[in-house]
């Protein structure tokens, strides 16, 4: 007898589509999201000029009215000085076959218009890249390798949390497959490795990425020329000698390296020989390694692998207000450190709605260091052992153009060089972050935490 079944007609029965896509992705970018954004009207040409004031006029005196007749104090004057903020180009592109795009059309075809979600998810993981270079330093540096891979597939970058240059503790938690990479010498005088296409990120230990061919013919130099100590950056981020030119050239600024104290004793910022040959201590055009004053330096205090106390963050707190007269708005950090400020708070947590400049909305910790509340904003892309505290007042994201498809042909489609059915799409934004007042903030270096929340070395940190 037959018996029809399910498997014999499945051609009978219809598909159905559930409405969208689930995104398995984590696109939070809190770190930008909380930022007053200034547009088109603060800029002049490709940079931003901040005048800030600098010092006091101290002529000031008593005077006894038995000395009523004494001459005048000698004049003083205020002084003042300009922050420079340079415009940051950020590009990037996409693409789809005119086939897979026409297929995809209608309610019934498919889960999402196949161009349509390529663009508005491109645009999702392009704020996400931002969100990285956001907690960074002009350089853009992913990562450092911890060894020569000579002939192998494998790179192995630094993970050690506990340094004050941060990317010696990325490991490879800002890698994901897919991505193209460069390998540049510290020195910034070679790129050693061009193009590279990430084909595995290593989950165990947060170290290690294989890329399609190892480094060697048809994706870049050997990879013998790659040694110790060299930096990994997104790839075309250093179209040059890294060392050639000034800060002019540098990308996006971060606020790793916007609120520095310029000291040698604590300065995060590594020397110029590890740093492309650049000065990581010139901020915006000034100098505060050197000539500048304290308006430029924001505290910074190198736990050096200690715990936070209650009494740490009270005092890192009022040392910012002592030195700027700000008192902070939102303190960052990455989750292990918001936990690690929780246990300080045992019995006496709150949480308390809050809205931020740029619309980023969230129920948030608080931390209450005498004046007022302090929303405390954890991240996932924050170094594992900083703490950073802001003024939002001392700091503004200049946008000049948002996000937005080149179109200025009037399409924004182009077909593929290599010929074929193949149309790319190009994304543009023209900004970068710079600060008014760069001692409104404080910094807090190795911080011993549990970065791993208790998995030991399997770090479950995947971008």
């Amino acid at each position: 007898m037959a018996v029809q079944t399910f498997a014999a007609a499945t051609n009978l029965f219809k598909r159905v589509y559930f409405p969208g896509i689930r995104d398995q992705l984590n696109n939070t970018t809190p770190g930008l999201g909380i930022l007053r954004s200034t547009g088109r009207s603060a800029w002049s040409g490709s940079e931003v000029r901040l005048a800030s004031r600098t010092g006091r006029n101290r002529s000031y005196r008593p005077t006894r009215t038995a000395n009523e007749s004494a001459a005048f104090p000698t004049t003083g004057r205020q002084t003042y000085d300009n922050f420079t903020v340079n415009c940051v180009i950020l590009h990037g592109s996409g693409g789809v076959t005119a086939f897979g795009s026409a297929a995809s059309q209608g309610p019934e075809a498919a889960w999402a218009d196949m161009l349509k979600a390529e663009i508005q998810g491109h645009v999702a993981d392009m704020r996400k890249d931002l969100e990285i270079d956001f907690y960074g330093t002009p350089l853009g540096v992913l990562g450092r390798l911890s060894a020569d891979p000579g002939a192998g597939a494998v790179y192995t970058v630094e993970q050690d949390p506990q340094q004050l240059v941060h990317w010696r503790g990325n490991g490879n938690r800002y890698l994901s497959v897919g991505q193209l990479v460069d390998v540049v010498d510290e020195a910034g005088t070679t790129i050693h490795d061009t193009g590279l296409v990430i084909s595995a990120v290593a989950s165990a230990d947060r170290t290690g990425f294989t890329c399609d061919d190892g480094g060697t013919a048809g994706n870049g130099t050997a990879l013998a020329a790659v040694t110790t100590g060299d930096l990994v950056v997104r790839s075309g981020t250093l179209l040059d000698a890294a060392g050639a030119g000034g800060e002019a050239n540098f990308a996006f600024s971060g606020i790793e390296h916007l609120f520095d104290s310029g000291d040698v004793a604590t300065s995060t910022m590594p020397a110029v020989a590890n740093a492309f040959g650049f000065e990581l201590d010139n901020i915006q055009g000034v100098d505060r390694g050197a000539t500048a004053g304290d308006y430029t330096r924001a505290p910074v205090r190198d736990f050096n692998g200690a715990a936070l106390t209650r009494a740490s963050i009270n005092q890192m707190v009022r040392l910012m207000w002592e030195q700027s007269g700000v008192y902070p708005d939102v303190l960052l950090c990455h989750g292990s450190i918001q936990l690690a400020i929780q246990d300080l708070m045992v019995g006496d947590q709150w949480y308390q709605p809050q809205e931020f400049p740029g619309g980023f909305k969230a129920k948030a910790l608080v931390w209450n260091a005498g004046d007022g509340d302090i929303p405390i904003i954890p991240t996932r892309e924050c170094p594992y052992d900083r703490l950073y505290g802001l003024s939002l007042d001392c700091i503004e994201n200049f946008v000049l153009q948002d996000f937005e498809l080149i179109e200025t042909d009037g399409s924004i489609l182009r077909q593929d060089s290599g010929g074929g059915d193949v149309w790319n799409y190009n994304w543009r934004k023209f900004c970068n972050i710079g600060s008014r007042q760069p001692n409104g903030a404080f910094k807090a270096v190795r911080i011993s935490a549990d970065e791993a929340y208790g998995a030991g070395a399997a770090r479950h940190y995947d971008f």
